[in-house]
């Protein structure tokens, strides 16, 4: 859960420039308190203190919630791992990491290969690690397409955990993906 103090520094320094904040009862907005910078216009200081105003808490702690439950969503995804199912090599169906060591092996690899170093071991194909620890026989247009499907459902779920915590609501992206 976000600090509430952060929080109410960040929104409020988000309307009028300021030195700091005070909060007595975070759930008593009559004793939060702000200090503007000289450089504040009144404009500014009405704005903050009408947010303060505004401010409503049980809608603050169902947004944490949401957001607690959005970043358990994607450690739970990211943990999971994506099925990717091939539409020309049955072989390559499987499901992969996507975790951060998954990524930049990934990263690596096709790396490499973009370099015109061909794949590690510089054998025509490699073994690559599902995500259960089985090896599977790929060659470099094939990791490659597997790293482009994983790279995209990491950006998926990184877009929507982004929205969520911003606020906005998303639809989680599914744990598949096809590739040649």
């Amino acid at each position: 859960m976000q600090d509430p103090t952060q929080y109410v520094h960040d929104q409020i320094a988000a309307l009028c420039p300021i030195v700091g904040v005070s909060l007595g009862s975070f759930s008593d907005t009559t004793t939060w308190a702000f200090t503007p910078t000289p450089a504040a216009t009144l404009a500014q200081e009405q704005a903050a203190q009408a947010w303060i105003a505004g401010f409503n808490i049980g809608q603050w702690q169902s947004q944490q919630s949401a957001i607690q439950s959005a970043q358990a969503t994607y450690l739970a995804a990211i943990s999971a791992g994506l099925s990717i199912t091939s539409t020309s090599t049955p072989a390559l169906n499987s499901i992969y990491g996507v975790d951060t060591n998954s990524e930049n092996k990934l990263a690596a690899i096709v790396t490499k290969i973009s370099a015109g170093l061909g794949l590690p071991g510089g054998g025509a194909t490699m073994q690559y690690p599902s995500i259960s620890g089985n090896f599977v026989a790929v060659n470099p247009a094939q990791i490659t397409a597997i790293a482009a499907a994983v790279g995209n459902y990491i950006y998926a779920l990184d877009v929507t955990l982004q929205t969520i915590q911003n606020g906005g609501s998303a639809t989680w992206p599914t744990a598949t993906a096809t590739i040649p």
